[in-house]
């Protein structure tokens, strides 16, 4: 059984080989190590080769490094990013200036080239699906509501605003909504996927940035409607977030989503638990920690790792493996191989066709 098949078939809750493994795979000297190839070459190219030897089931993306960034920006540790210099307002009074100026649907409306986007989206998957054919399935994903603004104005300034001026925040919010809600309609009439990743982060460690009343009532509804094209296609929607994201969980499956991601142990969202509690709402990726076993364990507390995730995950169903955030530079090429190897072999264990 071939990746792209394993995983579809998953999803639609149908008998599998073995438990399917989700990666964003990001690490140039592991891609070297099972392709042969020189990465600098030809990142593209020597990426989905690695996917395809590594026969990795489904992912968001294949991405390689960033060269160069935009005016503004710089190109961040990982090389697969970049960050905002500084924030686009100093002060919280000149944000909520900003913030109530921000056009809305209509006026987005009328300049966004939604042919454009739609073409756009066709040409991406056909390179994406042209790389890797049928070893694994893209999903293709879409920004958030929330956390842009906390990038875009600054952290401090747009939280600051949540309390000092929650209608100048919600502009905000109601402001990425709009675009998501666009992007949303494109990809729907584009019509290349039946899944998508909404990403969203809404969480730290410890739990919420802000109240979940606060996220309730400023950020939900904007949110909802922002997806809400991909929810009447019936697309399935997985919803990431990083961070401790449980008070937020019924909200986030009432409103349409069926996968959640990244689940990372370290903020309590660990995958046997998460299952146990909300296994029959969503199916779960991820799980891996990619701040402490992956980076600084060895390959037998990998490979240990891995076996316990498949083995406290309802024997793998409804459960997709993989790294609780990308498998990136940053992970030994030893380990970022190793724990793909046993979610492949362990994996088989559960396997029912």
């Amino acid at each position: 059984m071939q990746g792209r098949e394993r995983a579809l078939r998953a999803l639609r809750g149908e008998p599998v080989d073995r438990t399917p493994i989700y990666s964003h795979f990001r690490n140039p000297a592991a891609i070297e190590m099972v392709t042969g190839l020189d990465f600098s070459a030809d990142p593209f190219v020597a990426t989905a080769a690695a996917y395809r030897a590594l026969e990795i089931d489904m992912t968001k993306e294949i991405s390689v490094p960033f060269t160069e960034a935009p005016p503004g920006y710089v190109v961040n540790a990982t090389t697969y990013g970049y960050n905002r210099i500084k924030p686009e307002t100093a002060s919280l009074e000149e944000y909520v200036k900003v913030a109530l100026a921000l056009p809305d649907i209509d006026q987005l409306r009328r300049d966004f080239d939604f042919d454009g986007k739609v073409n756009e989206i066709k040409a991406w998957f056909d390179r994406q699906r042209g790389a890797v054919g049928d070893t694994t399935l893209i999903t293709g994903q879409m920004g958030g509501c929330f956390d842009p603004s906390l990038e875009r104005w600054g952290y401090e300034i747009f939280l600051s605003a949540i309390v000092m001026d929650p209608g100048a925040a919600e502009a905000g919010i109601q402001y990425n909504a709009s675009l998501r809600r666009l992007h949303a309609e494109a990809f729907v009439e584009a019509g290349c996927s039946e899944y998508i990743m909404y990403c969203d982060d809404i969480a730290g460690l410890t739990g919420t940035l802000i109240h979940p009343g606060l996220l309730r009532s400023l950020w939900l509804p904007h949110m909802r409607w922002a997806v809400e094209p991909l929810m009447n296609a019936e697309i399935f929607v997985i919803y990431h977030s990083d961070g401790n994201i449980h008070s937020m969980l019924g909200d986030i499956s009432e409103s349409g989503f069926r996968g959640l991601h990244p689940l990372e142990p370290k903020a309590d969202m660990d995958p046997p638990d998460i299952k146990k509690k909300w296994g029959d709402k969503f199916i779960l990726f991820g799980g891996m920690c990619q701040v402490s076993v992956l980076p600084f364990g060895t390959e037998g507390e990998v490979r240990a790792e891995v076996r316990r995730l498949l083995d406290g995950t309802a024997e793998g169903e409804r459960y997709f493996i993989g790294s609780s955030g990308m498998c990136g530079p940053d992970i030994p090429a030893e380990n970022a191989i190793a724990w793909i190897e046993e979610a492949g072999e362990h994996g088989r264990r559960f396997g029912n066709v």
